[in-house]
């Protein structure tokens, strides 16, 4: 073999080397990239500009909150909504950050309870909030730890855990302003079980 030939092939290996440490870093700059990044972007700021949050569960419960000028109203009842939760519920959402990436298969998405609630074994609780020109949907799904709990935008098939610690511990009192509602809580409020806790799921 020729001392040219050793040395074109010398320097195709260098090129397909740099090549691939370069789509290694790529891959890890786009992970780095979205461990952080907002689940809902644009909520966050648009919070005062949203007019509808329904919330819907597999069993068929549901709440759909309008708002009405300044005052939150839950359409199913016609009561006043309590303002205070309504605003939290939005600002909360809007602040989930992703800490990392968990299943895109369908299959494993009812061990972490963020499957579709058309299904009626869904445990779930899908949220879908709109504003003009705008619109966000979220599946909250089980709680993992003291301050996070699985989520999946209903739109996509990538299952997240994010940071959610001030949902997570959120009260189940429900949406009405005054005593009594059968409205529906918001869905990951409820601290998880110690035996919750010792069964976190891992998946591929």
């Amino acid at each position: 073999m020729s001392a040219r030939r050793v040395a074109w092939l010398l320097a195709a290996g260098l090129a397909v080397i740099a090549f691939a440490i370069w789509l290694s870093s790529r891959r890890h700059l786009e992970r780095d990239m979205a461990a952080g990044a907002l689940v809902l972007p644009g909520l966050h700021q648009d919070v005062n500009a949203v007019t509808t949050v329904t919330l819907r569960k597999g069993d068929g419960t549901h709440a759909t909150l309008l708002k009405d000028g300044s005052v939150w109203r839950v359409q199913e009842r016609g009561w006043t909504a309590d303002v205070g939760k309504v605003r939290k519920l939005l600002l909360d959402l809007g602040a989930l950050n992703i800490v990392e990436e968990k299943t895109r298969l369908p299959a494993n998405y009812p061990q972490l309870g963020v499957e579709d609630v058309s299904s009626p074994k869904a445990t779930g609780t899908r949220v879908d909030i709109a504003a003009p020109g705008r619109t966000w949907a979220i599946i909250i799904g089980k709680p993992s730890g003291g301050k996070s709990g699985y989520v999946r935008v209903a739109t996509a098939p990538q299952s997240l855990l994010p940071r959610v610690g001030s949902i997570t511990r959120c009260s189940m009192s429900p949406w009405r302003a005054s005593a009594r509602s059968r409205s529906i809580p918001f869905p990951a409020s409820a601290s998880p079980s110690p035996a919750t806790r010792r069964s976190r799921p891992t998946l591929p």
